[in-house]
């Protein structure tokens, strides 16, 4: 009986309630809607960026295990134009020119012959000139200016060395300059490096000269053959 004679207070506090929450909300409703759209908005955003970072992280890791799989030019070739990192567009072109250098070009010492010059001729398996496209291949490995300024510098000194095999030495001898140039104080390596070269390019420049052979100043006794000989009587 008492939960009856309570029971008119009870729904008289409930519907005051409701009441007053549905005064609440017609009075801040806007404010609300606000709040709960920024809050989506933001959740958005982040799933977003999840979901970007997830898959930026994936296409850097099939970059990376495609150069690391790439072994000919032509592969690192089709690895630069597929991928859009700058590090590794710069490596595959870098290492598809130290690619084409190694079978194009020998090393060269003091008065050997130029092997640049004397074998420069197209691949018979492509019609482009081999060092040609070392060449492009290391000016486009110089020309990402994302890349690692080391990438950069041995781009640069593979066309000095394209250069110099080819007996052009004074492109060269500025290529080499303008690495030391931009190489000295943060990478000193790469400068020492450059001023080797430099240094073995000037005795390169001297033709070698072989002493002409003379004739000898006296010549041997003539003997006559021992069938002419007269035979001498016992």
């Amino acid at each position: 009986m008492e939960s009856d004679h309570h029971d008119p207070h009870h729904r008289n506090e409930l519907y005051a309630a409701l009441a007053g929450f549905r005064d609440w909300w017609r009075a801040n409703r806007d404010t609300i809607n606000r709040w709960l759209t920024g809050i989506m908005i933001v959740l958005l955003v982040v799933a977003g960026y999840r979901l970007w970072s997830y898959r930026s992280d994936v296409r850097h890791e099939q970059a990376w295990s495609d150069l690391a799989a790439a072994t000919s030019p032509e592969s690192l070739a089709g690895v630069a134009r597929d991928h859009e990192l700058p590090t590794v567009r710069a490596l595959a072109h870098l290492r598809a020119g130290d690619l084409l250098l190694e079978k194009w070009v020998a090393p060269l010492t003091a008065g050997s012959p130029r092997r640049g010059q004397r074998e420069n001729r197209p691949d018979p398996e492509r019609p482009e000139n081999g060092m040609e496209r070392a060449r492009s291949h290391f000016r486009r490995a110089a020309a990402v200016e994302q890349a690692p300024a080391t990438v950069r510098l041995n781009a640069r000194l593979g066309l000095a060395t394209a250069a110099e095999n080819e007996g052009k030495f004074d492109s060269a001898e500025k290529t080499y300059r303008r690495v030391i140039e931009l190489a000295r104080g943060a990478h000193p390596a790469l400068a020492t490096r450059a001023e080797a070269r430099l240094e073995r390019l000037e005795a390169l420049r001297v033709p070698v000269t072989f002493a002409r052979t003379q004739p000898s100043a006296t010549r041997p006794a003539a003997t006559r053959p021992a069938s002419t000989q007269p035979a001498t009587r016992p």
